[in-house]
């Protein structure tokens, strides 16, 4: 069963006026558990731009010019990642009340946190192909990117992931922009029938 049908169900429910059939205690753990995953990824990326912060220090020291250069645009675009990873997560922590129209209000409330994930993929995504250019113009006037050598296959390999994750990103928010525009339709159908 989909998300939907459980809205679907609730439609039903509530036109028949039997809000005793809805099974609101479903919906609150699927919410509460996308939320609770979207803790763990945030964790996540916590965790891989503390990384890259360290990686980048690390690099600064090195004393190069190169270095230097590469070392500040892998902190920018790992301050960047910060900045995406906390502002994305701004989803209710529970229900306003134990009503349908509580419910799927922080279910739209969930899918809108849920799209802005999606558009901080495509914002990390953009930062990421600038740091790309910004590595493959300091490694190319150092001479590391020659035809055939390593440098090459790792900085093509990460353009294609990056271009990918982009990709992914943008699908997902499709989606996810399809679903509130359905959640909010119902919630206004509801409300109109309530009244």
């Amino acid at each position: 069963m989909t998300g939907n049908d459980d809205w679907t169900s609730w439609a039903e429910a509530w036109r028949a006026d039997d809000a005793d059939s809805t099974d609101i205690d479903a919906i609150e753990r699927r919410v509460r558990s996308a939320r609770r995953g979207r803790s763990v990824r945030t964790g996540i990326d916590l965790a891989a731009v503390a990384s890259a912060v360290v990686v980048s220090v690390w690099v600064m020291i090195s004393g190069e010019p190169a270095g230097m250069i590469v070392g500040l645009a892998g902190l920018a675009f790992a301050l960047f990642g910060l900045a995406v990873a906390l502002g994305r997560e701004r989803t209710p922590a529970a229900m306003a009340a134990r009503t349908v129209t509580a419910a799927l209000d922080w279910e739209i409330a969930t899918a809108r946190s849920a799209a802005r994930s999606a558009v901080g993929g495509m914002a990390v995504a953009a930062a990421c192909l600038a740091f790309l250019a910004v590595c493959a113009a300091v490694f190319r006037q150092e001479g590391l990117l020659e035809l055939g050598g390593a440098a090459v296959y790792v900085m093509l390999a990460s353009l294609a992931y990056v271009l990918g994750a982009a990709a992914v990103s943008a699908w997902l928010y499709r989606r996810r922009r399809a679903r509130i525009l359905r959640l909010v339709a119902l919630l206004e159908e509801l409300t109109d029938e309530a009244d």
